[in-house]
């Protein structure tokens, strides 16, 4: 993910106190650290998603949901990244 998009993702985290940027070790970094009311809704939510994700899977088909998590992974391990700002986004390929 490039740095644009993860500030864009990030920011609104930030601004509702889920997770705060901290100086890191020198000006070029900044780390990201859950904050109390973050993981306070992580905890909330958490159970909620595997919730979902358990219905999904009941379903779609527990091995259909596997052979799709295996391929969503394989494209990711590809270095297919259609966002990036390299040659190839803007070669066309």
């Amino acid at each position: 993910m490039d740095r644009t998009t993860l500030s864009a993702n990030l920011k609104p985290l930030d601004r509702d106190g889920l997770l705060e940027m901290v100086p890191g070790e020198d000006r070029r970094v900044r780390k990201v650290v859950i904050t109390s009311a973050g993981l306070s809704r992580y905890r909330m939510a958490f159970p909620l998603w595997q919730a979902v994700q358990r219905e999904f899977e009941d379903s779609f088909g527990q091995k259909r949901a596997e052979a799709l998590r295996n391929s969503l992974r394989s494209v990711l391990e590809s270095g297919f990244s259609p966002w990036s700002e390299g040659e190839a986004a803007s070669s066309g390929e």
